[in-house]
């Protein structure tokens, strides 16, 4: 079984066997190496009703706790984060209620 999966994506590779891992990193994922990269990093006020400024990742670097949150997609969920975690989530809004964790950033 193995060595039919290895015959099936062997021919895939033989046109990069001329790259090491960077450069092919950066030549098929460069779109994933971008959308993770943040190019601001701003503290925001949690608020029930106002949309953030942006859509981003968020990040707690005060106290730990909960953090309410709706996603680029639009569905609410309470998520628990750590000092200094980033969740891989984009969201656009960072609900005042149901949130308990302290000074969260938006990362964008």
């Amino acid at each position: 079984m193995q060595g039919d999966i290895i015959l099936l994506i062997s021919p895939f590779f033989n046109k990069f066997k001329h790259m090491n891992l960077e450069q092919l990193f950066n030549k098929k994922f460069a779109f994933l190496r971008d959308s993770l990269i943040a190019r601001s990093c701003k503290l925001i006020t949690p608020s029930d009703t106002e949309l953030l400024s942006g859509e981003g990742f968020i990040m707690v670097l005060g106290d730990s706790g909960n953090v309410k949150v709706q996603t680029s997609a639009g569905d609410i969920v309470t998520i628990s984060l750590d000092t200094k975690e980033i969740i891989p989530l984009v969201v656009k809004k960072v609900f005042s209620t149901g949130t308990d964790a302290t000074n969260i950033y938006l990362l964008k």
